[in-house]
C-alpha cells in the first residue's frame, strides 16, 4: 500500500503498516522529502521513529521473512512473490493489479487465508504508532512488507480507498527511503533505471 505514492529508491525494503490523511513513518536515516519541504498536501511525514539499533532489529526480523517463506511456513496468500519483490499480506491481504482484473474490482482476501500479524510487526512499528497517538490502539488490523531486489522498487499508484481506511503509514528499511510525488520512472529489462528517471 503506498497512498498516492512510489518508492523512489532503486533498491530497498518497505514495512507499511495499513492502517485515516496519508503519513510516513521515517527511521532516523531515511529521507522523505522533508529535507527539501515538498511534502504534498494531505501528506505528513513523522521523523525519527526508530534509532539506529532498533532499525537493524527491524531488519533482521524483515530478513527472517524470506527463510520462513523458503522453508514453507507462511498460508498460501500471505507471501506473493514476482521476480524483484516478495510481498507478506499480515492481518488481511488483498487482490490488486492484475489478480483484481481492473481498478476497483480489487477485493480483500478472508482474513483466515493469511497469517496473523506478528509479534514484532505489532511491537515495534504498529505499537509506536499507538504510543505517539497516531492511530488508536487497536486500529490497524493489516500490515504488508514489501522486500524488494536490487532494482525493485514499488510502483506509482493510489491504493484503493474501498479496501484501506486513511492513513496509510510507510516506513522504509535497509537503505534511505525516497518518496517522489509525480515523477516518472523508467525500467530497462523490467528493471529500474535510475539514469533513464
Amino acid at each position: 500500500a503506498g497512498g498516492d505514492n512510489g518508492l523512489g529508491a532503486a533498491a530497498g525494503k518497505a514495512v507499511q503498516a495499513i492502517a485515516t490523511q496519508a503519513a510516513a513513518v521515517a527511521p532516523k536515516r531515511s529521507a522523505l522529502g522533508a529535507s527539501t519541504g515538498s511534502v504534498p498536501d494531505g501528506l505528513r511525514v513523522v521523523s525519527d521513529m526508530w534509532d539506529d539499533g532498533y532499525c537493524q532489529s527491524i531488519e533482521a526480523d524483515v530478513d527472517a521473512l524470506r527463510h520462513l517463506a523458503e522453508g514453507g511456513h507462511f498460508r498460501k496468500h500471505t507471501v506473493d512473490r514476482t521476480a524483484l519483490r516478495s510481498k507478506y499480506f499480515f492481518g488481511h491481504g488483498y487482490t490488486y493489479g492484475s489478480q483484481a482484473g481492473g481498478r476497483g474490482d480489487e477485493r480483500v482476501l478472508p482474513p483466515e487465508l493469511v497469517d496473523p500479524i506478528p509479534e514484532w510487526i505489532s511491537s515495534k512499528l504498529i505499537h509506536q504508532l499507538e504510543e505517539r497517538s497516531l492511530v488508536p490502539c487497536g486500529w490497524i488490523n493489516s500490515a504488508v512488507v514489501n522486500d524488494y531486489k536490487e532494482g525493485g522498487m514499488i510502483v506509482s499508484h493510489i491504493d484503493p480507498p474501498h479496501l484501506f481506511a486513511r492513513p496509510i503509514y510507510i516506513a522504509s528499511f535497509f537503505s534511505a527511503g525516497h518518496l517522489s510525488f509525480g515523477a516518472g520512472f523508467a525500467f530497462v529489462d523490467g528493471r529500474f533505471s535510475q539514469e533513464l528517471s
